[in-house]
């Protein structure tokens, strides 16, 4: 008998085989699952594309399959297939979280935004603390110019999870965006408590300082920000600004 996987000749009946480890009663869908999901292992996109076609084939009411597939094709870039296969997905299990995100996130790198937040919400209505639902809540409606939806979803991913630092970067860039001076400190300040070397992080600091007029604080968030990339155009400007308005400011 041979191994329908590698085609080892196996000498005894066994359930796996001694040489890949097929498990030998596999077959139909199960077997080609089983050779897509090797063919993801080693990074082979498009067998794993063929294999998972083949076990839709055999069994079309696997839903799973479909978003496995979707998932292939969207990793291929191919992002209208992955669309399809990701809805059937979603179709077949509408209380299964990970298929509408997946979904939102296919229709997100589409240009489908819209879309996008229509799934991304449904995943939320299933599993309200589902981290990067929240995360990409926030992005899309930041793309669509929905700014205070974009805080109220970066501000609920966050009371889940205080140490999603790049949701307080987003967050930082909303309030700067918005002239919320206070907030942009407070977010940005929890930016640099993760990322202390990030230079973004520093100018937008000296911004909201310049805004309050507290002068010295701002002066040093430029400073450090040049410190960290000595090519920071806007944190110098922002530098002489301030060398022309004080006196007492120190030199760039």
């Amino acid at each position: 008998m041979k191994c329908p996987d590698c085609g080892y000749e196996i000498q005894t009946p066994a359930r796996f085989c001694p040489e890949c480890g097929c498990k030998q009663k596999e077959h139909g869908a199960d077997l080609h699952i089983y050779k897509a999901y090797l063919a993801e292992h080693k990074g082979d996109l498009e067998e794993a594309i063929e294999h998972y076609q083949l076990a839709l084939k055999h069994d079309p009411g696997k839903p799973e399959v479909h978003k496995h597939l979707g998932n292939a094709y969207y990793r291929m870039g191919e992002l209208t297939e992955a669309i399809e296969q990701l809805n059937l997905a979603a179709e077949k299990m509408p209380e299964f979280a990970t298929a509408h995100f997946d979904l939102g996130i296919a229709y997100y790198r589409h240009g489908s935004i819209v879309k996008a937040i229509q799934c991304f919400e449904k995943t939320l209505s299933i599993s309200p603390g589902f981290e990067m639902a929240l995360y990409w809540l926030g992005i899309a409606k930041y793309h669509k110019g929905k700014l205070t939806e974009a805080i109220q979803a970066y501000k609920a991913l966050l009371e889940h999870n205080p140490d999603f630092n790049i949701a307080w970067y987003h967050l930082g860039v909303i309030y700067a965006r918005l002239g919320k001076a206070d907030e942009t400190i407070e977010a940005f300040s929890n930016v640099i408590k993760f990322e202390p070397e990030s230079a973004v992080a520093h100018y937008h600091l000296g911004n909201a300082y310049h805004a309050r007029n507290q002068i010295k604080k701002a002066e040093a968030h430029f400073k450090k920000a040049i410190e960290l990339d000595p090519e920071h155009r806007w944190a110098k400007k922002h530098l002489e600004v301030i060398k022309k308005t004080d006196p007492d400011a120190d030199p760039i």
